[in-house]
């Protein structure tokens, strides 16, 4: 997932759902209601513990997030470079993945309906119209930061639909690798910040 919230155009959600564990994930998501705020406030960390282990799977977050950032960390450097040196090459990749993807998605469905292919058309026109927006030409301020990054984690949980090609649009996107890449940690922590708010 990693990997693929790295790139635009390429959706983590999607990833997820190739590889089986997209289910879990929403599952153990909406599982996480706060309950365990509640316990802390009345000086009770036994029950809070406890509500906070019913609540958050951490075996299945802890592997997940930390493989993601193991990725985030890696791949930066590498996309960076490609983008700044190899930008036609680099932008032809990320189509081919995109296409891979919706290739194995395909393969998914039982059977092709009047309902699919106008389900298809649809995300097709409106794909078109996403990508043919012109990147927004906004500061790199904090509160963007924080607010890119909520707007990001929900494109990215969601098949087919981009967090990196957000970014991309909302003029964060280079701005976050490079800062991923140079590990300015201020800029990432309120980004994270904003995501983990997003996603809950």
């Amino acid at each position: 997932m990693g990997a693929a919230d790295i790139v635009p155009g390429v959706s983590g959600g999607t990833m997820a759902l190739i590889t089986g564990i997209y289910g879990h994930l929403i599952e153990a998501i909406s599982n996480i209601k706060f309950g365990f705020i509640k316990p802390l406030f009345k000086g009770n960390l036994k029950g809070f513990w406890n509500q906070l282990l019913d609540e958050i799977d951490f075996k299945f977050f802890i592997p997940l997030v930390l493989g993601i950032g193991v990725a985030f960390l890696t791949l930066a450097k590498v996309v960076t470079y490609c983008m700044d040196v190899h930008t036609a090459l680099t932008y032809s990749f990320f189509l081919g993945l995109i296409i891979a993807s919706a290739v194995v998605l395909f393969r998914k469905l039982n059977e092709i309906s009047i309902k699919t292919i106008i389900s298809a058309v649809i995300g097709c026109i409106l794909t078109y119209i996403f990508v043919s927006l012109n990147p927004i030409a906004a500061n790199h301020s904090l509160i963007i930061l924080f607010f890119s990054g909520m707007i990001a984690i929900c494109a990215m949980i969601l098949p087919g639909i981009s967090g990196s090609f957000l970014l991309l649009l909302l003029g964060q996107y280079k701005y976050m690798l490079n800062a991923l890449h140079q590990l300015h940690f201020t800029e990432i922590i309120v980004f994270v910040v904003g995501a983990l708010i997003g996603i809950l």
